[in-house]
């Protein structure tokens, strides 16, 4: 808390955090449940359908996302693991992220096959989210590979994030029509 010689100002601190997700989620209850109704087939051990946010920053893209995978982590026990792509640009880094977040061993091997094959041997038939944040940061034909590699294993479901759909129409055809997403504007109020 911090404190004016008038009284409080700010009762939580944690909500100036970048990671920080509120209770309530006001004006965006259709996209919560629109994200929420694509992913819930992954609670029966079915494939979800992918989805793609796109609007500006600030429109609330990754905190809706968020708060879909925390509801269905508390619900269900659905694990989920958040990449910034500003951060995480190939395969190979978000395969290590991944089998790190999931603290899958794989040594220090430096080949992304081996990492991936850790990562479908441990996921077996569990269910796992993938949010790719900030996924117009991948270079297009990286980004291409990327969403084609996830999109094969088992019962993952991915959640892509971009500023705009130019990102989506820049990955190759074969992979937009393997991974079929579903396509959410977000929108300022």
């Amino acid at each position: 808390m911090v404190l004016t010689k008038q009284g409080r100002i700010i009762l939580d601190e944690g909500c100036l955090t970048e990671d920080f997700i509120p209770k309530t989620l006001f004006k965006r209850e259709l996209q919560f449940r629109i994200i929420y109704n694509c992913l819930n087939p992954i609670r029966e051990g079915r494939k979800p359908t992918h989805i793609w946010l796109y609007g500006r920053p600030g429109t609330g893209k990754t905190t809706i996302a968020r708060s879909v995978l925390n509801q269905l982590e508390k619900e269900a026990g659905i694990r989920s693991v958040v990449i910034n792509c500003w951060e995480k640009k190939s395969l190979y880094e978000i395969l290590d992220h991944i089998v790190a977040e999931l603290k899958i061993f794989c040594t220090k091997e430096h080949r992304t096959s081996i990492k991936l094959d850790r990562l479908q041997r441990h996921l077996g038939k569990r269910p796992l989210i993938v949010l790719l944040d900030e996924v117009d940061r991948i270079p297009s034909p990286e980004r291409s590979r990327t969403l084609y590699t996830l999109n094969g294993i088992g019962n993952i479901g991915l959640i892509s994030i971009s500023n705009t759909l130019k990102a989506f129409f820049d990955t190759e055809e074969r992979v937009k029509s393997r991974i079929t997403p579903k396509i959410l504007a977000f929108a300022l109020f």
